[in-house]
């Protein structure tokens, strides 16, 4: 009895409510396959979207590292100004010690100077000697006797002069019958128109017989004569 009204319950349940429980079954069903592709595909954007920002990071991270490199290297490479001293005297309008830049010529140090006076023997003087620490710009006066303990602008200690076309190596003596007027311009004292003077002299007189002829030659007295007999052969 009681198995029959069961069964019979059953199939009335099933009967009146089947529809009802189908579409709640298909309904759960859709539900948790949407559901599912939701989160599948916050699950993939979150691992997209943390890879790029890793990447990032350790970009940004190589970049800073990388930067106090380049600035100490480029630091490094960046030249340091020297500043140098030098001496102007002689005939100049206002000689005193000035301080100049590496790179700067004699001219340079002349113009801080004030320019030549009118009486200065500019003849004498290598504007383009490089200026060094220490040194001694002397701008000599027309017919002057320029002191020993002094130096011509373009003159190292010891009269080797630097006039740019080389100092006369260790025990080589200038001809003062073949010298043209480079040559003449390594000697101390000489400059472009005092050796244009010695060459002018000899072609108009002749070789010369001895170096103490040189004193013939205007503008070369006795102590110019004793400083470049040293340097000098008419052999």
């Amino acid at each position: 009895m009681w198995n029959r009204w069961k069964d019979v319950s059953l199939a009335n349940m099933v009967r009146d409510y089947g529809r009802y429980l189908l579409g709640g079954l298909v309904g759960i069903c859709l539900v948790g396959f949407f559901l599912g592709r939701f989160l599948a595909g916050n699950e993939v954007a979150e691992v997209v979207e943390e890879v790029p920002v890793a990447e990032s990071v350790e970009l940004e991270a190589a970049q800073a590292a990388s930067i106090p490199a380049e600035s100490s290297a480029a630091s490094s490479q960046t030249p340091v100004e020297e500043t140098l001293y030098v001496d102007v005297k002689g005939a100049v309008k206002e000689p005193k010690l000035y301080q100049v830049e590496a790179g700067m010529r004699v001219y340079d140090a002349v113009m801080l100077a004030g320019g030549f006076l009118p009486e200065a023997a500019q003849d004498q003087v290598n504007f383009a000697q490089r200026l060094e620490d220490q040194m001694l710009v002397y701008i000599p006066r027309e017919g002057e006797e320029v002191p020993d303990h002094l130096m011509l602008a373009g003159q190292k200690p010891g009269g080797q002069a630097t006039s740019g076309q080389g100092d006369p190596a260790s025990g080589d003596k200038v001809n003062l019958n073949t010298a043209d007027s480079a040559e003449l311009q390594t000697l101390s004292g000489v400059g472009e128109k005092k050796a244009a003077d010695i060459i002018a002299y000899r072609e108009a007189n002749g070789p010369f017989q001895t170096v103490d002829d040189l004193s013939q030659v205007s503008g070369i007295g006795e102590k110019t004569l004793d400083k470049l007999r040293p340097q000098l052969t008419v052999d």
